[in-house]
């Protein structure tokens, strides 16, 4: 299996925290010395033939090291790439949110306007229809 060595990683975090922008958060992350371990045990590795084979034992210490950075590189990717994902969903989410609150104050104040411009039409009518009454009224008695 072929492993890439990352030295560094970058991440792009849409960060929710007003309701009216969306603010793109960029972190750094290095590598946490992966590249050294990682050249490190390929040394060792390679150096493993035969009589080297001897001076190799002498040196578990250092492979365990090498193993330990390793493993704890690779985790901290993990992390940093699982933090990433959750914080863009809670991102998200919270953007959903504060749009569906929006939208339901907007539908409970529509019946309100709605009936404002019902009575607003109606009274027009009315209106309308006592100017005709009243014209009609002064054309008979004029």
């Amino acid at each position: 299996m072929v492993e890439r060595i990352w030295e560094a990683m970058q991440t792009f975090i849409s960060e929710w925290g007003r309701h009216i922008a969306e603010a793109l958060r960029v972190e750094f992350v290095d590598g946490f010395g992966l590249q050294e371990a990682q050249s490190y045990w390929c040394t060792l590795n390679f150096n493993r033939s035969g009589e080297n084979r001897m001076k190799s034992v002498k040196n578990i210490q250092k492979i365990t090291k090498a193993m330990k950075m390793v493993a704890a590189s690779k985790l901290r990717s993990i992390q940093v790439l699982f933090s990433v994902a959750v914080e863009n969903a809670c991102s998200e989410l919270g953007a959903r949110m504060s749009a569906m609150d929006s939208s339901s104050r907007n539908a409970g104040q529509m019946p309100d306007r709605h009936t404002l411009t019902y009575n607003r039409t109606r009274q027009a009518s009315i209106t309308m229809e006592l100017i005709e009454i009243i014209s009609g009224a002064l054309a008979l008695t004029g």
